[in-house]
């Protein structure tokens, strides 16, 4: 302005006001996403998740995972640990399950599980390396296929 650039002072500043624009509906955009996070894991908070692998950073990295996301996690190595869990504990709303353990693999976890007839809202995620074929099971529903 005093060098009498008044035009290019004005584009400038009309520039800046863009930029702040900008910045302002980033900001708005970021905490709208972190208050719909913080409304997720708030429904999270009553999930209960047995994680069950035998792998132990594995296993650590999914609880954590699961607990950031607000979720309650209790964990076993194997399956017999799961079954010992169950037996003596409050049954959790989801138990996730790697397929390949020792002592007691995921498969015959979950026929334990129908046995002992577990809590119809109990929900078994079964996770595994190996294809469905591989370990005896079809593809798609296990309540079907076991």
């Amino acid at each position: 302005m005093e060098a009498g650039l008044t035009d290019e002072a004005n584009v400038t500043f009309l520039r800046v006001l863009e930029q702040l624009g900008e910045i302002e509906k980033n900001v708005a955009e970021q905490a709208e996403s972190q208050a719909a996070a913080e409304t997720k894991r708030a429904g999270n908070e009553n999930l209960h998740v047995l994680l069950v692998e035998d792998d132990a950073d594995q296993r650590e990295l999914l609880a954590g995972v699961l607990a950031m996301q607000g979720c309650r996690v209790s964990t076993a190595n194997d399956g017999d640990q799961a079954l010992d869990y169950l037996e003596n504990n409050q049954w959790p709303d989801y138990v996730l399950l790697d397929m390949r353990m020792p002592q007691r693999d995921g498969v015959s976890t979950v026929r334990r599980l129908r046995e002992i007839n577990a809590s119809p809202n109990l929900r078994i995620l079964a996770t595994s390396g190996t294809s469905p074929e591989d370990l005896g099971i079809g593809f798609g529903s296990v309540s079907e296929s076991l």
